[in-house]
């Protein structure tokens, strides 16, 4: 039967060791998501998108006057929202990072040889417009932003981000060279921008093209407004819907949110994971610690008499102390032991839903077995100081 005890506490300790150690990986893992840099700016941004009706997209085709209707329309919004108190920039894409949306393009390199039968150059395709490179917050590296002559009107133009020139130009500039979507015009590359995290903070960046609305090659009726602010974003939302009703009020708005939300959302899988590991985690350790208390209690009282013995013949109180102490720590010690070998097995089972921490991450591992100690040898205190201070007299009269 005590054996028994024995095996049970030790498989306790186990799996609450298994479960520290995977929650402990996934909030090092959470914490790493959280202090990557997005490679745009998240305070003090409301985002909302717009559902544009079918008129401004009927009949579509490159520089009619179907497609000048969406560029009238966020011109006539961005003048709008700019007079609104505490808006500092507007600007407009198609696919915002972290939004769970996106969009790739194929392009031919002016000057370069085609491609073998079946091979393509694509990339992620961002329509945008002036003043989203500022109102987000991505940084111009090289070049020159969009600007209000990049319309219709006036020659094609692209910009890139980092990958994406390293991928194509590894050994030269790309500013000022050309490529082309398909049998359009060639389009001249204004400028390198930042790279950003658009699928998730724990993927790594891919080559983006950005394109001024106003030259796109395919309509985009459902924009995305992004408006940086010197003052608490939301706080916009009720006066960017009434600039929207001014200039149509047959275009709905909806999702709309702040970039920190957007941000929060994104990693709002992994924050859940964690935060359930933890709570089985501290329950399977709250069971472990109670079920090494009730065992020692038990070992004490059913050793009375023996404690009784040990101290009438020269014991002293503390090597009895020591001796319970120990019994209870060996206990803990087997089942961390058997734990970290689970652990180990565990980490390669999780190891895709970490970022930034290695499944066998020693200072983890050595922490929660440094916890499960310690409260092993909390839990076992009060037994052996109560077997410490029993009377021989009346330990010998136990029975």
């Amino acid at each position: 039967q005590a054996r028994l005890r024995h095996a049970l506490i030790v498989a306790q300790v186990s799996i609450a060791l298994v479960l520290l150690a995977a929650a402990g990986l996934m909030t090092e893992s959470l914490r790493a998501l959280l202090e990557v840099s997005p490679g745009f700016q998240t305070a003090h941004i409301l985002t909302a998108r717009f559902s544009l009706p079918p008129r401004y997209a009927n009949g579509y085709k490159f520089g009619t006057g179907q497609h000048r209707r969406i560029s009238a329309f966020q011109h006539a919004l961005a003048d709008r929202v700019r007079n609104i108190p505490g808006v500092e920039s507007v600007g407009f894409t198609s696919h915002l990072p972290l939004a769970g949306t996106d969009n790739d393009w194929s392009f031919f390199i002016e000057g370069r040889p085609p491609n073998p039968p079946g091979v393509i150059d694509d990339t992620q395709y961002r329509p945008v417009t002036e003043g989203y490179f500022e109102a987000i917050g991505i940084p111009v590296k090289s070049g020159r932003p969009f600007e209000a002559r990049d319309d219709e009107d006036h020659p094609l133009v692209v910009i890139l981000n980092e990958t994406m020139a390293r991928a194509f130009w590894p050994n030269s500039n790309p500013v000022g060279k050309r490529l082309k979507f398909g049998d359009e015009n060639w389009r001249t590359i204004v400028g390198i921008v930042g790279d950003v995290h658009h699928h998730s903070m724990g993927t790594a960046p891919v080559s983006e093209m950005y394109v001024p609305w106003g030259q796109v090659p395919n309509v985009e009726v459902r924009p995305i407004i992004v408006v940086r602010s010197s003052i608490d974003p939301a706080s916009l939302a009720s006066a960017l819907r009434k600039a929207v009703a001014e200039v149509d009020p047959e275009v709905p708005m909806d999702q709309v949110a702040t970039m920190n939300q957007l941000v929060s959302g994104s990693v709002g899988e992994s924050r859940f994971r964690t935060i359930v590991l933890s709570l089985f985690a501290l329950l399977a350790l709250f069971v472990a610690a109670i079920g090494l208390y009730g065992v020692m209690s038990c070992l004490v009282s059913q050793r009375t008499r023996e404690f009784g013995i040990r101290i009438a013949v020269g014991a002293t109180r503390r090597s009895v102390f020591v001796l319970v102490l120990g019994q209870g720590a060996k206990v803990a010690v087997l089942g961390v032991a058997i734990g970290l070998a689970a652990a180990a097995l565990l980490g390669r089972l999780i190891a895709s839903l970490l970022f930034g921490v290695t499944p066998l991450d020693a200072a983890t591992l050595a922490g929660v077995s440094i916890l499960l100690v310690a409260v092993a040898l909390v839990a076992s205190y009060i037994p052996a100081r109560r077997a410490a201070d029993a009377d021989p007299m009346e330990s010998l009269r136990y029975e």
